[in-house]
């Protein structure tokens, strides 16, 4: 056996709690959540006694010689991992809440925090989001998500991205979690948050995640698709699976983009799973797209 084997063995057993996010350079123990970002090292912790108790791409927690850490963060002396929670970014405890293992000056009751929606949080008492911000103005009492990115209560809509917006209304909010990002406020669309009088709100309908359509044709994220049938009858379009609509006359697949499954008799179409079919022509559509490339194949 070469020495370098021998080497490599010695260094896995004996750095063998050491996992993700955490790793040994040089024999010195660092935190490294992703390859793009610095490693950040933890010279007062020997790599041999420690081990990770808790693993994810928002934090990791660790422990050595009594001691827990947050990434690389030391936690109070108290810490205790039964008393403990990880929802998401946050470290939720007895002894304090950490959003991405910095310590929020809040005090939380760590028993009645809970996730929403994506990128919402609450104690009861306040909306979070991620980073441990606290949603100003929102009320608790009438607070409400619905898909990802949007809510509101008796006052205000509330879109979070990485573009924000906080919409006061006066009569309704009608989210249409279906697709992303879109919403009725006061009977006037919105897109991200911002106002689109261009699309027909009287005929405007979510299809999918990323597609939505009026009666002037589909749109992918709130952008125009340049596939439409001049005799689509919006206000018909019913589902026949998640992913496949039908005006009666057409037949559409809408995971992600809209294709047209040419040839096939709306009044007829079975879907089962990923396979379209009237009894006579058959598609057979993909889960995901290659660029430049149909979802869609016909058979």
């Amino acid at each position: 056996m070469h020495l370098s084997a021998i080497s490599a063995e010695k260094t896995t057993a004996t750095y063998s709690g050491v996992k993700y996010p955490y790793k040994v350079i040089n024999g010195v123990l660092h935190y490294q959540s992703a390859v793009n970002l610095p490693a950040v090292p933890m010279k007062n912790v020997k790599p041999e006694n420690f081990s990770v108790i808790y693993s994810d791409t928002a934090f990791g927690v660790g422990k050595a010689n009594g001691t827990y850490y947050c990434n690389a963060v030391a936690l109070p002396k108290a810490f205790n991992p039964e008393k403990a929670k990880a929802i998401d970014s946050y470290l939720v405890s007895d002894v304090g809440t950490y959003a991405y293992c910095k310590k929020m000056t809040v005090d939380i009751d760590w028993t009645k925090f809970e996730a929403l929606d994506f990128p919402f949080f609450s104690d009861g008492k306040r909306i979070f989001m991620r980073d441990g911000s606290v949603l100003k103005g929102a009320d608790v009492a009438t607070f409400q998500t619905k898909g990802t990115n949007q809510a509101f209560d008796k006052k205000q809509y509330y879109f979070r991205e990485s573009d924000s917006a906080t919409i006061p209304y006066k009569k309704s909010v009608n989210i249409h979690e279906k697709c992303f990002g879109w919403a009725t406020i006061d009977d006037a669309l919105y897109f991200r948050g911002e106002k689109n009088s261009e699309f027909d709100a009287s005929t405007f309908t979510c299809l999918s995640f990323s597609v939505t359509a009026d009666k002037k044709g589909f749109y992918i994220y709130g952008k125009p698709f340049p596939i439409f049938t001049p005799d689509t009858d919006v206000k018909n379009l019913k589902a026949l699976s998640d992913h496949v609509v039908t005006d009666g006359k057409s037949v559409w697949f809408v995971k992600i983009e809209p294709e047209r499954l040419a040839g096939l008799d709306a009044s007829k179409v079975n879907v089962n799973e990923n396979v379209i079919s009237d009894g006579v022509n058959e598609w057979h559509c993909e889960d995901l797209k290659s660029p430049g490339e149909a979802m869609c194949t016909k058979k």
